[in-house]
């Protein structure tokens, strides 16, 4: 309500009624259950070539979720995120995935890498303990390099346990105790849900004498846990947000008489394009879920599933005094254009009735 300065606005929507500009605002609240099971997988390898391969299942369709995938890695590990190389949907270096949907890559690989990435940190610093004949609490893994505490100069890299690791210096494992390869794999699996929630308001301008509907302004209050990258969690929000004022205003298919598709290709069915779309105020709620390590929900539809319902309410609250109600999506110019006319031509014959049409007498 701040973000769209919803007093100001209520102001200024009376004083636009009496100029002739139809201004309306809508508010719609979402509740989503996210990060939905069975699992997903996170195997998290640092090369012998100093680099860290981060792979799983949970491919990405254009998110940035690698981006997101490689900083819980790069936090949790202890090494530059920019010597991360995230790998997603290659079944030859992850065997099991189930997917990109549902919102919910951050709960279940998220949590997967993050766990993985953990237990590969704890490996390096048992390996590096015998290499530097100390106690592993006694280490640090700070960018890549393990050293004791107090001693930086007594250091290993994760590159030279990684050639360690696999046989290829000494010829011998330094602890036979520990699997070969610098690796880790972890399968995670939520134990239920987790429910992201948030508030979308848009205010519109409506021109009652095409049908013509603009959205001015937009603004999104929600909550998805832990913000892991959140610039990335805005595109998420805006992109969802453009999604659902297709659906309040533009994306139909529309068939003849026979059934035949008339808009089968995107020369004929109209997306939202930039000009379409307003600049938005998203403000990030975090509340972090107990029920993953991570504390994070799913953001991925937070913008999209409340969005057509907030410019439906405020095409609705731009047209109050007409009584004009919103029934189906999307609001196309001709429908809305005939339910205004409709409700003049009804304010018309009602003005003209003795006692109001429909009215009781005596009601006001």
């Amino acid at each position: 309500m701040e973000l769209i300065g919803y007093e100001e606005f209520r102001a200024v929507r009376l004083d636009e009624r009496k100029r002739g500009v139809r201004l309306g605002i809508g508010i719609a609240a979402y509740v989503e259950g996210t990060g939905f099971g069975p699992y997903e997988g996170g195997s998290v390898k640092v090369g012998t070539d100093g680099k860290i391969y981060v792979f799983t299942g949970a491919a990405s369709q254009g998110q940035g979720q690698e981006t997101a995938l490689g900083q819980i890695c790069a936090d949790y590990l202890g090494v530059d995120f920019k010597n991360v190389d995230v790998v997603t949907g290659d079944s030859a270096a992850i065997p099991h995935g189930v997917g990109t949907f549902a919102s919910r890559v951050m709960v279940t690989a998220g949590n997967a890498i993050a766990q993985a990435s953990e237990q590969l940190r704890n490996k390096a610093l048992e390996l590096a303990a015998h290499k530097l004949e100390c106690r592993s609490e006694d280490l640090e893994l700070v960018n890549g390099e393990i050293f004791v505490k107090g001693t930086p100069e007594k250091k290993i890299t994760l590159r030279m346990l990684a050639h360690e690791a696999a046989n290829r210096v000494s010829g011998f494992m330094v602890d036979r105790s520990v699997e070969p390869g610098l690796e880790a794999t972890v399968y995670y699996s939520p134990r239920r849900s987790t429910h992201s929630n948030g508030v979308d308001v848009a205010v519109v301008q409506v021109d009652e004498e095409t049908g013509q509907v603009e959205v001015k302004k937009f603004a999104v209050a929600h909550d998805c846990g832990t913000v892991i990258n959140p610039m990335l969690v805005d595109g998420q929000i805006h992109g969802g947000v453009a999604h659902g004022i297709g659906n309040a205003l533009y994306e139909e298919v529309i068939y003849d008489e026979t059934g035949q598709v008339l808009n089968a290709s995107y020369m004929d069915y109209y997306l939202p394009g930039a000009m379409d779309v307003p600049r938005m105020d998203v403000a990030h709620i975090e509340t972090p879920t107990p029920l993953n390590p991570l504390g994070c929900k799913g953001a991925g539809e937070g913008g999209t599933i409340p969005s057509p319902t907030a410019v439906a309410l405020a095409i609705e609250d731009a047209l109050s005094d007409l009584k004009v109600k919103v029934d189906r999506l999307p609001v196309r110019p001709e429908v809305l254009l005939n339910s205004i006319e409709d409700a003049k031509r009804s304010d018309a014959l009602n003005s003209s009735a003795p006692f109001g049409r429909g009215r009781k007498i005596g009601s006001p």
